[in-house]
């Protein structure tokens, strides 16, 4: 029963590290979209060349004050970026 216990312990610890990175968070597949970044995030380069979970958009309208909607390196997806 205790290894049962220990093993459930161990087994959540582990589905919680491994969800997905928030918009801004660093990552390492660029062109991912699916698994690595929260849904409508994109991995890619951003202005600093930095890999980031980048919001994926389609006018610059959906993007905050102070970026673009624009290429994003490694997908054919537009994304926002700094000005």
């Amino acid at each position: 029963m205790g290894k049962l216990i220990f093993s459930l312990i161990v087994l959540s610890g582990l589905v919680v590290a491994c969800g997905t990175n928030a918009l801004g968070e660093s990552c390492d597949n660029i062109g991912e979209s699916n698994g690595e970044c929260d849904d409508g995030s994109v991995c890619s380069r951003d202005t600093n060349g930095e890999k980031r979970c980048l919001k994926i958009c389609h006018s610059v309208t959906e993007c905050p004050s102070g970026t673009r909607c624009g290429d994003l390196e490694g997908t054919t997806l537009d994304g926002c970026k700094k000005n």
